[in-house]
């Protein structure tokens, strides 16, 4: 039989409300997942819109059952679309979403989908880590990229110039401090003479996990030169004389100490594969 719009939108729809009662829900998703054992019923979720949206209104949802499944059911391509759509589904607050993703993406599977996927999934989120409109959204983009910082095979692809990441992890801590001629030519592009108005990141935790993503690209040998060669010492630097956070400034110090520190010996490049002090391995052993 097919499943009409009607039917959609007078026996389906109700039910998948975020006002709804929790049991309600929960049988609500699981039916849908039942329905996705057809072709008929995975087209529906995926050429349906108000149906993409309804699911995707319970992936911020208190309940994690229903959390997840609503995730899985609508996939990782539509769950980025709708983040990085602000006009996606206006009368539900998805500002919550980034967060669910970020937790999501404390799994290997997904972080590689996320910076492998040939539709540049991880690019099309990189442009809500400056998103003033909502420090939720921009926190929750921000831990993305962190744990995407903790696939050490893909620093390459996050580095160069198809993710081109860097920029978008120094540009939100640099203040409006000058440099001379020479540090300022080793900059990145985006980080040169930046105007008098600019602002660092005013969330603490944000700026935390800016620092962390740092640490954990600084944590290969290529990714250590490449931060190197990019100057972006002078960066931190200036941030270290402005942050008044006393836990993002012992951060900060650790990330500054790796990048001033003469290079490890032969063999102990990667500092992420070898047995080292406690107190080094603190700075690369934070959890996704």
């Amino acid at each position: 039989m097919e499943i009409s719009d009607e039917y959609i939108e007078k026996e389906l729809l109700p039910l998948l409300k975020p006002c709804a009662r929790p049991d309600v829900k929960r049988l609500a998703i699981s039916y849908i997942l039942g329905m996705t054992g057809d072709t008929q019923g995975r087209t529906l979720i995926g050429e349906k819109l108000k149906f993409v949206e309804a699911i995707l209104s319970f992936a911020a949802d208190e309940d994690h059952v229903v959390r997840k499944d609503a995730v899985e059911e609508v996939g990782l391509k539509r769950f980025v679309q709708a983040i990085s759509n602000i006009d996606f589904n206006k009368n539900t607050n998805m500002n919550q979403l980034p967060a669910v993703l970020m937790n999501l993406a404390q799994v290997q599977d997904v972080r590689q989908e996320l910076v492998s996927h040939h539709e540049d999934l991880l690019q099309n989120l990189l442009p809500f880590m400056s998103f003033a409109p909502s420090v939720i959204r921009r926190r929750g983009i921000i831990g993305i990229v962190k744990n995407c910082c903790f696939e050490y095979d893909l620093h390459s692809v996050l580095l160069g110039p198809e993710v081109d990441l860097l920029p978008r992890l120094l540009l939100p801590l640099a203040g409006p401090e000058e440099f001379d001629e020479d540090d300022m030519e080793r900059l990145p592009p985006d980080l040169q003479y930046l105007p008098p108005t600019q602002t660092r990141e005013p969330d603490p935790e944000s700026r935390k996990m800016l620092v962390q993503a740092l640490t954990k690209l600084s944590s290969t040998r290529s990714g250590r030169a490449y931060l190197k060669e990019k100057n972006a010492y002078v960066i931190l630097r200036e941030l270290h004389k402005w942050e008044k956070v006393e836990d993002n400034l012992s951060t900060l110090m650790d990330l500054i100490d790796i990048l001033i520190a003469d290079e490890p010996q032969e063999g102990m490049e990667d500092l992420h594969k070898v047995e080292i002090p406690l107190d080094i391995a603190k700075k690369f052993e934070e959890n996704p």
